[in-house]
C-alpha cells in the first residue's frame, strides 16, 4: 500500500473515579486529566489499531491539545483568527491502552470552559488523529485497516514464503504459524515449503529442499501448554499418489 493514511480515532473514555472524573494535582499544582485514548478495538472506521504500533516520540515533543481537531486550517483559508491549542498532552502506552494526561491553559477562556465540562462528566472522550504509515497496515476482517506493527526482534523465515525476515523488518505475526512478511499478510500462513530435507508421511519417499509441503497442526495439552506439530506431505500430490498406489 504505497500511500499514508490520516483518520481520527473517538472511542476514548475517561478515568473515572467513582461517578466522576477526578484531576491529579501535579507536582506543580496543575490539574492533569487522564484520558484512555485507544485499546486496540475496532473504531468507528473499523479499523483496528495495536497498541504496539503507536509513535509518540513525534506527538511527545510539542503535545498540543485541539478543540474539535481545529488546528487552524479553516481560519487560515477565510481569514479569521486561529483557534489556538486548549492544553498540554502527554501519551504514553498503559498495559493494553494509549493513554494521554491533559494539562488545561488555565489563562485560556474556551480551555477553562472545556475543563469545566470535563469535570462535571459533560465531556468525556478525546479524538485521536493519527497516521497510518505506508507499508504498515492491511485489510481486516470486518473491512477496515488493521496495523499490527511488530518488529522482529531476530531475522527468521516468514511462515508463509519461507523467505528471510531481517531484523527489524515491520512484521505482522500469527501465534498459531509465527511471522510474516507485511507483503505476505493476507497469504495462508498455515502451509509452506520446507528448507529442508525430509519424509512424506503418507508415501514415505524422501523429499529433498522445496518438494515438500508442510501443514501445521497446533493443539492445547491438559496442562493449557500450546503445541505444535509440522506434517510433511509430497507437494507433487499425483506423484505421491503413484508412490502408494505402487506399493499398496
Amino acid at each position: 500500500m504505497p500511500n499514508a493514511i490520516t483518520r481520527s480515532l473517538q472511542l476514548a473514555a475517561v478515568r473515572k473515579d467513582a461517578a466522576a472524573l477526578t484531576a491529579v494535582e501535579a507536582g506543580s499544582g496543575q490539574r492533569v486529566y487522564t484520558f484512555k485514548a485507544s485499546d486496540g478495538d475496532f473504531d468507528r472506521y473499523s479499523d483496528r489499531l495495536s497498541v504496539k504500533g503507536w509513535r509518540v516520540e513525534g506527538y511527545n515533543a510539542n503535545g498540543v491539545v485541539l478543540f474539535n481537531h481545529d488546528d487552524g486550517a479553516q481560519a487560515a483559508s477565510t481569514g479569521a483568527e486561529p483557534a489556538l491549542p486548549i492544553g498540554k498532552g502527554r501519551v504514553y502506552v498503559d498495559g493494553d491502552a494509549l493513554m494521554i494526561d491533559i494539562v488545561f491553559d488555565d489563562e485560556d477562556d474556551l480551555a477553562r470552559k472545556v475543563e469545566r465540562k470535563v469535570a462535571k462528566g459533560i465531556l468525556n472522550a478525546v479524538s485521536v488523529r493519527y497516521l497510518m504509515l505506508p507499508g504498515q497496515y492491511r485489510q481486516n476482517e470486518r473491512g477496515g485497516l488493521a496495523v499490527p506493527v511488530l518488529v522482529a526482534e531476530r531475522r527468521g523465515q516468514c511462515a508463509a514464503c519461507a523467505l528471510v525476515i531481517e531484523q527489524g523488518e515491520v512484521i505482522t505475526y500469527e501465534r498459531a504459524v509465527g511471522a510474516l512478511h507485511m507483503a505476505c499478510a493476507d497469504r495462508p500462513a498455515d502451509r509452506r515449503r520446507n528448507l529442508y530435507t525430509g519424509r512424506c508421511e503418507l508415501c514415505n519417499a524422501r523429499l529433498m529442499r522445496g518438494q515438500v509441503e508442510l501443514s501445521l497442526t497446533e493443539w492445547q495439552d491438559n496442562d493449557g501448554h500450546w503445541r505444535r506439530r509440522w506434517l510433511v506431505r509430497c507437494a507433487d500430490v499425483p506423484a505421491c499418489d503413484a508412490r502408494i498406489r505402487a506399493r499398496g
